[in-house]
């Protein structure tokens, strides 16, 4: 089972968590890491936590949920 958690300033966020929420965690991973300059981007694989570098909002199409991603926010993830 994969495991996750939306922490902001060393807080959990509480989220109905769901397909859509880790297709924006990861959409926003791969932007950030195609803007990054060349050697600076991370192997998603061969980690368990990521730090976001900007804002990011996404919009739940099915129900107007917001999703907000700020600078310094993390998505951790793992396999229990």
């Amino acid at each position: 089972m994969l495991m996750t958690q939306f922490v902001r300033e060393g807080e959990l966020v509480p989220l109905r968590w769901g397909w859509w929420h880790i297709s924006c965690f990861l959409d926003a991973f791969r932007s950030e890491q195609l803007e990054a300059p060349d050697g600076e981007s991370d192997d998603l694989s061969a980690r368990t936590e990521y730090s976001f570098r900007r804002d990011w909002e996404f919009v739940d199409p099915s129900d107007g949920e917001v999703l907000t991603i700020r600078p310094g926010d993390r998505f951790r993830w793992w396999r229990d």
